[in-house]
């Protein structure tokens, strides 16, 4: 008997020591700092790079690319998004904001990075003319989204080409 309970004994250390590695090895997990594109900024923060959904807050654009060209949102504007699923669904609802003087919206869909708006409509309010002018060229950018991701704190917009259309930040 004495024999029996030795052998039960180093069995239970042994599983013991077998179930402690498991556990570090799961809890030290993968080190790597990239995102699914496989692209890292280098002021990237590793916290800033975990995939977020559309759905659950306000996005607020900090850049978008017109006609080819970089353009940083001035300032004394604020466009954002807003991304509502409808209820029961991921990925399917309802997209609303503002364009920075005109509030805009329409329904969306979005799966696996792809994603698509449809009949985006807006106020027609009259703004300053610069304002009026980042207005239009953000809504006219939208129009061209193909594609999106997402980190913790960002939402980047495609377009059909694989070109950053916009930016934006929670």
């Amino acid at each position: 008997m004495v024999h029996g309970r030795a052998i039960g004994r180093r069995a239970r250390i042994a599983l013991m020591r077998i179930a402690l590695a498991a556990a570090i090895a799961g809890c030290a997990g993968s080190s790597s700092t990239e995102d699914p594109s496989g692209v890292l900024d280098p002021g990237d923060d590793p916290v800033d790079i975990a995939p977020q959904t559309l759905e659950g807050g306000a996005w607020t654009l900090i850049s978008y690319v017109h006609e080819g060209e970089d353009d940083d949102v001035p300032d004394f504007m604020q466009i954002t998004a807003r991304f509502e699923a409808d209820e029961g669904q991921v990925g399917v609802g309802s997209l609303s904001g503002s364009a920075g003087c005109n509030q805009y919206g329409g329904p969306y869909v979005a799966e696996d990075g792809a994603i698509a708006f449809d009949h985006l409509a807006w106020t027609e309010m009259a703004c300053a003319p610069e304002i009026m002018a980042h207005e239009m060229a953000f809504l006219g950018v939208m129009s061209s989204v193909t594609r999106y991701t997402t980190t913790a704190t960002r939402l980047m917009l495609t377009d059909d080409t694989g070109e950053e259309s916009a930016t934006f930040r929670r």
